[in-house]
């Protein structure tokens, strides 16, 4: 068993939310790829994410959906709840966070791990600034 612990930068776009409750889709694009712990081989170059986001209340969330790690991926399942709560900015900036459960297939094929997802998001526009904490344990 390996350990991989990355550092993941996104700048996240969300979809107008629908529905009561709401919900929305969240889509990253390109993100940033930084190594923290283990070997660099078994990190990916290129990273993104797509995940749907359910309101559960008035400050949590359930998210799921997948983390692209290059030829790899997870699937992300929420622990518990995400939390959305008022930033020191003020209205509309928010500050969350969430953690997820992974599964790997392609090249992470059963790895096991999690991720904790840090964000700022400006809920007028949906863009956000996200840091992601991957902690993997690769067969």
């Amino acid at each position: 068993m390996r350990r991989l612990t990355l550092l993941l930068t996104f700048e996240p776009q969300a979809s107008p939310p629908e529905g009561e409750p709401p919900a929305f889709a969240v889509k990253s694009g390109s993100g940033r790829v930084t190594v923290l712990d283990g070997d660099p081989g078994d990190a990916p170059d290129l990273a993104s994410y797509e995940s749907r986001v359910q309101v559960t209340g008035p400050t949590t969330f359930d998210e799921t959906g997948t983390l692209n790690l290059g030829d790899g991926s997870l699937d992300l399942t929420t622990i518990g709840s995400g939390s959305l709560e008022p930033s020191a900015e003020g209205d509309p900036v928010m500050l969350g966070s969430v953690t997820w459960r992974v599964a790997g297939s392609g090249r992470y094929a059963g790895a096991t791990g999690s991720v904790v997802s840090s964000f700022v998001a400006d809920m007028s526009t949906g863009a956000a600034v996200e840091r992601q904490v991957v902690r993997l344990f690769l067969p």
